[in-house]
């Protein structure tokens, strides 16, 4: 019985590797040979997750067809397009998308996918979700919209696709500040006049009273 777990053990072990790895082949081997297809390590993590981590989309599109859910999660509550949206892997996340899911699942700092791409500064994986009706008015704990983390890095093309697709200018986070007091306060210049240039609210104050230009000329 104890030499039979251990096999188990290796088994699964094999798969998890191979799917992080993307060695398709290798998991379609093991399939075969009859190991489960999510088995969970000690994150929690399955097969699908690490190889969406990864962005290996052959791999991602094997273990869905043999029967890994496309709901599952982690121990930080992230499903696979959270994972493939924190690597910013466009490719990965279409496959994903395409066999559907619920757009508005968290994980546990309360962020979408859409939050995790735009931090991953990835414009085409930023757009895959867009296309599919990501939720873009969603807030984190912190408050932050995914137009707040796009002024975060100061990324005018992303900025630009979310107002586009209808990104309010005017949500505020925890401490009161739109996104444009976050590009003005970490001196995001030509982000910060993008944002006034598309309609961001220059007498705006936070929680404080200040205006995004009293945030920029603090840190001047």
């Amino acid at each position: 019985t104890c030499r039979m777990s251990l096999d188990l053990i290796d088994d699964e072990t094999v798969l998890a590797t191979a799917a992080a790895n993307g060695d398709t082949e290798k998991v379609r081997l093991q399939l075969e040979n009859g190991v489960q297809h999510s088995p969970r390590d000690i994150l929690n993590s399955t097969p699908l997750l690490r190889a969406a981590q990864h962005g290996h989309r052959e791999t991602i599109r094997l273990l869905l067809n043999n029967g890994a859910s496309i709901s599952e999660q982690d121990r930080y509550q992230q499903t696979a397009l959270h994972w493939a949206s924190v690597g910013g892997h466009a490719e990965a996340a279409e496959e994903l998308v395409s066999k559907g899911g619920d757009m508005s699942t968290v994980n546990t700092k309360g962020q979408t996918f859409l939050h995790l791409a735009v931090q991953s500064r990835s414009v085409e994986t930023v757009r895959v979700l867009l296309e599919h009706e990501a939720i873009i008015s969603a807030q984190d704990l912190d408050g932050s919209s995914a137009l707040h983390l796009a002024a975060d890095g100061g990324h005018r093309e992303i900025i630009d696709l979310l107002i586009d697709k209808g990104a309010r200018l005017d949500t505020v986070d925890q401490l009161g500040r739109t996104p444009l007091h976050r590009s003005a306060f970490l001196g995001y210049g030509a982000a910060t006049k993008l944002l006034v240039d598309r309609g961001a609210v220059l007498h705006a104050v936070d929680n404080d009273g200040h205006t995004a230009r009293d945030l920029a000329e603090e840190m001047d």
